[in-house]
């Protein structure tokens, strides 16, 4: 497999170099690219999980997002005092 190119511009001297990745370097990039693919799956089982819910409970996104809208708003309500305490 080819490594990835690496491009130093040297401002001082307005040189230009091209390389590949050295073993440090592509050991680092093939753990960013495992760990974007992992993030992108977990988001994507998440998506899934979600959608399975609300097809579970017979509700749309829209609407689970009204019920979230409603709960936040009503929990942030403070709470009155009751008599005798």
């Amino acid at each position: 497999m080819t490594r990835p190119m690496i491009t130093i511009h040297d401002i001082a001297t307005d040189t230009i170099t091209n390389r590949e990745m050295n073993d440090e370097e592509f050991a680092l990039y093939q753990a960013d690219q495992a760990a974007e693919i992992a993030a992108a799956q977990a988001e994507a089982e998440k998506a899934a999980a979600r959608q399975a819910l609300l097809a579970k409970l017979g509700i749309t996104e829209a609407e689970a997002q009204l019920l979230t809208n409603t709960l936040v708003s009503e929990s942030s309500t403070p709470s009155q005092p009751q008599a005798g305490n």
